[in-house]
C-alpha cells in the first residue's frame, strides 16, 4: 500500500511576514525623502532655466530696442505690463499681435498697445495667453490665471517678476508713501518717475532704461526673481493679478522689490508682503541678473545686501553672500 508522503516545503510564517513588511517601510521611510529631494532638485533646475530664459530675452530686447522694457505703461486698469513687450521675445508673437493689432471701433493704448480694460480687446483671450517660461514647476498654485476679474475677464497669472528698486518710501508717521515721483526708482524698472498726486495717474511713463543707465553692472544688479505669493493669494488681486496688468503704485503682480527686510523665508512668511521677492523651494530662491547670469541664492541673504543687488546706482561695494 503506497504511503502519502507529507510536503516538507514550509511556507513564511506570520511573524517572518511581519518582519518582512517592516524592513519594506523601513527602506521606503529611508528613499522617500531622497526621492523628493532629487524631484524638487529637477523642479528647480527647471525654474532656473526660466529664469534663464527671461534674463537672456531682456538681453535680446536691448538689443533690438536699444532700451529695456518700461515696467508700465500707466498705473490704472487701461494699462500694461512690461511682460506685454517682452512677449514677441519669448517665442509668443502670435499672443503679441493680439495685444497689438487694431480692431473695428477700438482705438490703441500707449505705447501701441489695447487698453486693457476693454471688453472687446478681452473678447480675443489675449490675457489669458498662458507663458510656460513664466511659471515655476514648484509652485503648488491652484490657478493659472487670475480668480478677481482684475482687469475684466481676468488673465494669466505667473510666478515671476521683475525688479523695481530697493526700498518703500516711508513718510514721517513711518506708513509707507506710494505716491512720490521717485517712488521705486532705485532699480532696472522704475515704476514711476513721473506721478500726479493730483491726477492719481502717472503723466508720463518710464520709457525703460539702458543698459548706461545701470552704472553698477549688469551682472551686479537683479533683474527679476520669484516673487512671494501665499498660497490663499493665488490668482488674487495684489499678489497675484494678471502679469499683462498694472493696477497702482502699490499693486503689481509683474513686479517686486529687493527691500531691506530681506525675502520671504516660506510662502507662509505673515511678515512678507506684496512687494517681497519669494519662493516654493525650501531654503532657496533664484535671481536672475542683466548679464542673463542665473543665481540660487539663499532665503537667509542679509536685506542690506539684497538691496545693494536690487539697486542699479548705489556704486557700493556688494559684501560677500
Amino acid at each position: 500500500m503506497a504511503i502519502a508522503r507529507r510536503d516538507s516545503r514550509a511556507g513564511f510564517t506570520l511573524v517572518e511576514l511581519l518582519v518582512v513588511i517592516a524592513i519594506i517601510a523601513v527602506l521606503i521611510g529611508l528613499l522617500l525623502p531622497a526621492v523628493q529631494a532629487a524631484r524638487e532638485s529637477a523642479r528647480r533646475m527647471a525654474c532656473g532655466n526660466n529664469v534663464k530664459q527671461m534674463s537672456l530675452a531682456f538681453q535680446v530686447y536691448h538689443d533690438a530696442k536699444k532700451r529695456l522694457p518700461y515696467p508700465r505703461s500707466s498705473n490704472n486698469l487701461r494699462a500694461h505690463s512690461w511682460v506685454v513687450r517682452m512677449l514677441p521675445f519669448i517665442e509668443q508673437a502670435d499672443a503679441y499681435k493680439l495685444f497689438t493689432t487694431a480692431l473695428p471701433g477700438v482705438n490703441l493704448h500707449w505705447g501701441g498697445v489695447h487698453d486693457l480694460s476693454n471688453p472687446t480687446f478681452q473678447a480675443t483671450g489675449a490675457l489669458k495667453t498662458q507663458i510656460p517660461p513664466m511659471l515655476c514647476p514648484s509652485s503648488s498654485r491652484t490657478t493659472r490665471n487670475t480668480t478677481e476679474a482684475v482687469p475684466g475677464g481676468g488673465g494669466f497669472c505667473g510666478d515671476y517678476a521683475a525688479n523695481t528698486g530697493h526700498n518703500q518710501i516711508k513718510k514721517t508717521d513711518g506708513s509707507i508713501d506710494y505716491d512720490p515721483p521717485a517712488l521705486q526708482s532705485t532699480g532696472p524698472f522704475p515704476l514711476a518717475p513721473a506721478y500726479s498726486t493730483s491726477t492719481g495717474s502717472l503723466t508720463n511713463a518710464n520709457p525703460g532704461l539702458r543698459f548706461k543707465d545701470i552704472p553698477d553692472g549688469l551682472g551686479k544688479t537683479i533683474f527679476m526673481g520669484e516673487k512671494h505669493i501665499p498660497p490663499d493669494q493665488f490668482g488674487k488681486q495684489g499678489y497675484d493679478n494678471t502679469l499683462y496688468a498694472t493696477e497702482n503704485p502699490g499693486l503689481n503682480s509683474s513686479t517686486r522689490m529687493c527691500l531691506e527686510s530681506g525675502v520671504a523665508l516660506s510662502p507662509a512668511d505673515t511678515s512678507a508682503t506684496t512687494n517681497s521677492f519669494g519662493s516654493p523651494h525650501p531654503d532657496v530662491l533664484i535671481f536672475g541678473f542683466g548679464d542673463g547670469r542665473v543665481e540660487t541664492v539663499s532665503k537667509g541673504i542679509a536685506g542690506s545686501v539684497l538691496a545693494l543687488l536690487g539697486q542699479r546706482a548705489d556704486g557700493k561695494v556688494i559684501p560677500a553672500y
